[in-house]
């Protein structure tokens, strides 16, 4: 079993009827500034789990998939579709606190999120810091690892790359997102694993909706993915439609937050993952020709009922300066 040096650490703060959930972040070293950059997001809510409203969006939801009460999809279901459906909360603040510095987030929008951008002065590179984090009187304590600027950094797809969802099948998508076990591909784990012995970092960019991203990091990192940061959307469930088209429209998202972590980490060379399903050749494709020398490697999973013709991947990667690769199974894929 390998060791890995990153490990990425959500919190949940409760103070009375509302959460404060902040995301697992990473720290930036710099070594000429000497301060550490510490990003990630706040989210405020309130579970409200006997709102009427709330009550009939699931429903809706759960008749327009066909979901059966008192089935195990309609457990996976309620469990899944509660953290889309809470009680949002703006203008609220969290505290952070390390190394005799302080920094107050938010106030939160009105989707509840709020984003920590700290700059902590240290001496040296440390592995992590540690803060005592504050919401409305209630505190706790929070890692953050710092992550080194060189070696290989490895950017990933999470649907239909790492984890089966079948998106270009919308009922299919539905279920393999909100009534289903989460299901792996087959493989995929052992894979990014070996990448380890090179002291890479690992980096999930998803479409997926950050109310999931506590489910889906239990869930990789028991099928034996290394620990990651997450960098998913914001969706706000205000109706079955925008809950049905939430895997629609990532190409932004993708290259912003792509582009971010390049930013984050200039002497960083990175292997994009993907898969077929979607944009990700092409947004893959953009990104490299937008940054020279930065890629070194783009590796797209073949998915079935896909356009996985090769004249979309020479299109896609043309320009570009990173060698590619298509596959069909982990086996094909040399670390």
């Amino acid at each position: 079993m390998l060791a890995f040096t990153y490990f990425f650490m959500g919190l949940l703060l409760v103070s009375g009827d509302e959460n404060a959930e902040i995301f697992p972040a990473y720290g930036v070293w710099d070594a000429q500034a000497q301060t550490v950059t510490i990003k990630t997001r706040i989210w405020v809510y309130e579970p409200e789990e006997d709102s009427w409203s709330r009550d009939a969006l699931a429903k809706a939801l759960a008749k327009s998939m066909g979901v059966k009460s008192d089935t195990a999809e309609a457990a996976i279901f309620d469990k899944r579709i509660r953290r889309l459906i809470v009680d949002n909360e703006r203008s609220k603040t969290v505290t952070f606190k390390a190394l005799a510095q302080t920094k107050t987030v938010g106030p939160t929008s009105s989707n509840g999120h709020a984003t920590l951008d700290m700059t902590l002065k240290t001496p040296s590179a440390p592995d992590h810091i540690e803060f005592e984090v504050e919401f409305e009187g209630t505190k706790d304590k929070w890692v953050v690892p710092v992550i080194k600027d060189d070696g290989i950094g490895i950017i990933s797809d999470i649907d239909d790359t790492v984890k089966i969802t079948n998106v270009i099948d919308r009922d299919e998508m539905m279920k393999n997102t909100f009534t289903r076990p989460f299901k792996a591909v087959q493989g995929l784990s052992q894979v990014y694993r070996k990448w380890s012995k090179k002291d890479a970092s690992y980096h999930f960019v998803s479409a997926s909706p950050w109310q999931l991203q506590a489910e889906l990091q239990a869930f990789l990192e028991k099928q034996g993915f290394p620990p990651a940061s997450y960098h998913l959307r914001v969706l706000r469930a205000k109706s079955v439609k925008s809950i049905e088209t939430f895997a629609s429209s990532s190409k932004p998202h993708k290259i912003e937050a792509i582009t971010q972590l390049l930013n984050d980490f200039p002497n960083k060379k990175f292997i994009l993952i993907g898969d077929s399903g979607e944009k990700d050749p092409e947004i893959y494709g953009e990104i490299c020709r937008n940054h020279p020398k930065r890629i070194e490697r783009i590796l797209i999973r073949k998915v079935p009922g896909a356009d996985n013709a090769k004249t979309r991947f020479v299109k896609a990667f043309n320009g570009g300066d990173a060698s590619w690769q298509v596959f069909e199974t982990a086996q094909d894929i040399v670390p």
